[in-house]
Order: C-alpha cells, then structure tokens, then sequence
C-alpha cells in the first residue's frame, strides 16, 4: 500500500527539488537552506496558498529568489489573490535592494507629528528638509510622512 502525501508535503519536496535554481539566481549572501526554510513556512502560514496554481507559487518564489529577498513577510510576501499567487517585495526588502545597490550614501522614512518642528523648501539647490522631532510631547498624531535618499553622485531625493 502506498503512502499518499499531502499537498502541503508535496510542494515542500518540489521546493526541494528546485533547490539548484534558486541557487542559480540568489545572491550568495543568502543561503538556499534558509531560503528554502522560510518559503516553507511562509507556505504554511498561509494555508490560502495551496489552493492557488502551484505554477504560480513556483514562479512567486523563483521572482523572490532573483530579487534576491526572503518570502518572510518582511522582505518579500507571498500572496493569494484570485488562485494565483502575487509575489509582492515588501518596504523592507526594496530597501534592502536600494541598499545592495552600492549607488546610495542613505535611504530612510520618517514620521513628522504634530508639535514637531517641520520645514520643507526648494531653492536654486534644490529641495530641502529640516525636522526636529518633538520627543517631550504627544506622538501620537501623525501630520505627514516623508522619505530621503542621498546618492554617491550627490543627489538628494525627497518625497
């Protein structure tokens, strides 16, 4: 008599089995084992996803793969959207890409709330910000939000 096994099992073993064409795209800084890992366990938290294509799920986690970010919710998601999966890079994991780059100095996103000191101008050098967090008063009323970039070339992005 054989021992049928369960779906979940199944897609843990072809996960196995690729495991040479992850290696092929992930960057060497990740090792498969730990890729391979966390996919499983993104898997199976999110029991949705074995309803999908399992073609899709393959192919969400080879795009995780290639981009180099871990399908851990942080980095990257796996999600089940009308029975496909949709690999979506998170904030974290797009971060982690621009960082990996090599071309920035530094990236960040910050919360301005209400009694910080906040100024935001253009001048013929371009655009400027200065915030002071107000750390002694209530901070929890957000008024905007906003990200800054500097890169090696001297550039300054703000949005």
């Amino acid at each position: 008599m054989t021992t049928k096994i369960t779906p979940i099992e199944e897609v843990k073993g072809t996960l196995l089995k690729m495991e040479s064409q992850f290696q092929m795209v992930l960057p060497p800084q990740i090792p498969i084992e730990r890729f391979i890992r966390v996919a499983q366990t993104a898997i199976q938290s999110t029991p949705l996803l074995m309803e999908c294509t399992r073609q899709s799920l393959y192919a969400a986690c080879m795009k995780a793969a290639t981009d180099g970010l871990i399908p851990d919710g942080r980095e990257a998601a796996l999600v089940p959207f009308k029975g496909i999966v949709q690999y979506l890079p998170m904030t974290a994991g797009i971060l982690k890409k621009i960082r990996n780059s090599g071309e920035l100095i530094s990236i960040g996103a910050h919360i301005v709330y209400a009694g910080d000191e906040f100024e935001y101008w253009i001048d013929d050098s371009g655009e400027h910000i200065k915030h002071v967090p107000d750390f002694e008063n209530d901070r929890t009323t957000p008024k905007l939000a906003y990200a800054i970039a500097k890169t090696r070339d001297s550039g300054v992005y703000i949005e």
